[in-house]
């Protein structure tokens, strides 16, 4: 959304006559952006680049939000369309949909679980954000429990313009991996990079390259 509106805002602004500034507000999946409109001056110069997440997604994801998706706002226009593709590796048995769930729900038990053979890492929800992916730290140690080939694991904090807020979850990360005798540790982006090289990260995302040390 905000690589979008910073393509937008020149052409609004040649078109209205007057600055637009793109102010980026992460966090929440997008819920506090999306909030932070709905309860600003009705004057027509606040705009929200709103998503999927922030409008249906979120409202059937979280419990609560503080906003109502259609109430609260004046739809304007559509301005981009994002095609999702799924992809697997050419080794996986699946090769289609149906296949791929019925994989994914075999894995569900306990004796599926104990034959897996690919060495992964586990994603850990360190943040509790509805909108991310990974199982809770308290569940992990069960997890562990039935795979016996994870070598590491992975989380991905909030978004933030500050690299150092990063910093304590991938700290308790490090914490749980040499708790659990796991050596592998994916964290961090080119948001954060070089925080979680401080905090021990063995594998770091820069874009769609995943980098090991």
């Amino acid at each position: 959304m905000d690589l979008s509106a910073r393509v937008l805002a020149p052409r609004l602004q040649q078109a209205l006559g007057q600055p637009v500034v793109v102010e980026n507000k992460p966090g929440a999946g997008g819920n506090i952006g999306a909030d932070s409109v709905a309860k600003g001056e009705p004057d027509g110069h606040t705009l929200v680049m709103g998503a999927i997440a922030t409008h249906a997604i979120n409202p059937s994801l979280y419990p609560k939000i503080p906003y109502d998706p259609i109430r609260d706002f004046a739809h304007v226009a559509l301005v981009v369309q994002v095609p999702n593709v799924l992809v697997l590796n050419h080794e996986v048995a699946a090769r289609t949909v149906n296949e791929l769930c019925e994989l994914c729900h075999s894995l569900a038990s306990e004796s599926a679980a104990r034959r897996l053979e690919i060495p992964a890492l586990v994603e850990v929800n360190l943040s509790g954000e509805g909108s991310k992916s990974g199982i809770l730290e308290a569940e992990l140690e069960d997890f562990l429990a039935l795979y016996a080939n994870v070598v590491g694991l992975m989380t991905m904090p909030p978004f933030t313009d500050d690299a150092e807020a990063s910093r304590p979850y991938f700290r308790r990360l490090h914490e749980l991996a040499e708790r659990n005798g796991l050596r592998e540790l994916s964290m961090g982006t080119s948001q954060d990079y070089r925080v979680a090289a401080d905090e021990g990260a063995t594998m770091v995302r820069l874009g769609s390259v995943l980098y090991e040390r």
